[in-house]
């Protein structure tokens, strides 16, 4: 440190001064390089295409959907409670783009997600609607074809192949009923490349108590069945090893309990609230 008299000037102050502009040019330089690489290269970005020759998917696995293709919820039997789509794309070992959100129906997915689509393409593309479209009170099979299938078309113009899934004929607490197997007519007549039969699934084995949602065993469930529909190796569940033994059946089944009896009460509040009106 100088030590100076009063009036008289550091010598190294001169130093300091041109030490500081260049550390703030330099800092200057750093950010623009900064800005400048963020905007020519982005994550999963293709190279520009060869003609003649496919390019490679920035995104492989693309899904579509609502709140059972979004996941979530509680571990079941050690199962982490991932999308069926995130276990396929772990299973395929590829990125995932997830675009699902929770009570979509076919119109908010052609409406919504479908503008969010990438245009460099995917190598999957995977579509799983039509469950809050066929519980809704005013089901319109013919509004939810033109939507559901307008979807399908979308992502066939943007993904080598494409898969959807039926409705779970035992949907609902209280039980959508018969128009559950004209909503998979429509799906199946969609024209994905595959799609995955979901008519058998059941509560306690695969689905929460109120039959619409799948715990996290059954979205493992879910992600095997388009995994053996697509050829797919490993199945995803390899990818976890699951809960067993007496011990372990016993917890699920006094937590599963404890789930039916909180969705009775759910369904007694909604029966006096439609009573009421």
């Amino acid at each position: 440190m100088c030590s100076l008299s009063a009036g008289s000037r550091c010598p190294h102050s001169g130093q300091r001064y041109v030490a500081g502009l260049r550390f703030a040019a330099g800092r200057i330089a750093y950010q623009r390089a900064v800005r400048k690489s963020s905007a020519t290269s982005r994550p999963y970005a293709s190279a520009p295409p060869v003609p003649g020759r496919l390019r490679c998917p920035a995104v492989t696995l693309v899904a579509l959907g609502d709140s059972i293709t979004n996941g979530g919820g509680s571990m079941a039997l050690g199962v982490y409670p991932r999308s069926w789509a995130h276990w396929l794309a772990l299973a395929m070992d590829v990125p995932y783009h997830g675009l699902a959100a929770d009570g979509a129906t076919a119109a908010s997915v052609l409406a919504e997600q479908v503008p969010r689509l990438r245009g460099d393409g995917y190598e999957l593309g995977a579509l799983f609607a039509g469950v809050n479209d066929v519980r809704a009170v005013g089901w319109d099979p013919q509004a939810f074809a033109r939507d559901h299938h307008r979807a399908v078309r979308a992502l066939r113009e943007r993904c080598a192949r494409t898969l959807t899934m039926t409705v779970p004929l035992d949907l609902g607490r209280p039980r959508a009923g018969a128009k559950v197997r004209e909503c998979n007519a429509v799906i199946r007549a969609a024209g994905a490349d595959v799609v995955v039969e979901l008519d058998d699934l059941r509560p306690f084995r695969h689905l929460l108590p109120d039959a619409v949602h799948p715990h996290a065993v059954g979205q493992l469930e879910i992600a095997d069945r388009a995994a053996r529909a697509l050829g797919v190796r490993p199945l995803p569940s390899t990818l976890r090893e699951r809960e067993a033994g007496p011990r372990a059946q016993a917890r699920w089944a006094r937590g599963y309990t404890r789930m039916w009896l909180g969705d009775v009460i759910r369904r007694q509040r909604e029966r006096r609230l439609v009573s009421e009106r």
